[in-house]
């Protein structure tokens, strides 16, 4: 009796698994949240290099991008992996085909040597994070 029912689930699992691709697509579906209707954020480059920066001295740099996608881009944080650095950008929805930037302000007091600072990005666009960098070299 234990082997019949053992079987009888097989068989069955066998029949579910041959029969759950009824509407005859390949298989392979949407990434979930993705509608064709999402933003896509571009940016021209993802790394910056100040360059030879002096210590102490505050410096700006720009990551500007563009909204490939066909939907309202929101970017909702930027976050910097060092408090030597703040990110500003505009909060407000941007139309698909415009253009925008990100602002850094590096400090370097207190720095010194090669800085490589990581910079994410997180947004509404089907590539909701980004990895942007932040290069100096902070001499004395």
């Amino acid at each position: 009796m234990r082997e019949f029912t053992l079987y009888a689930r097989f068989f069955i699992v066998l029949i579910l698994t041959a029969c759950g691709n009824e509407n005859g697509s390949s298989g392979e579906e949407e990434r979930p949240g993705t509608t064709g209707e999402d933003p896509l954020i571009v940016f021209e480059a993802r790394v910056n290099d100040l360059g030879a920066v002096r210590e102490g001295e505050k410096v700006v740099s720009w990551f500007d991008y563009t909204n490939q996608g066909n939907g309202q881009l929101v970017i909702n944080d930027i976050k910097a992996g060092c408090g030597c650095t703040v990110p500003k950008w505009d909060k407000k929805p941007l139309a698909p085909g415009d253009s925008g930037s990100v602002k850094v302000i590096f400090d370097s007091n207190g720095k010194k040597g090669m800085q490589q600072i990581s910079i994410t990005v997180s947004s509404n666009a089907e590539n909701a994070r980004e990895k942007l960098t932040l290069k100096a070299q902070v001499k004395i």
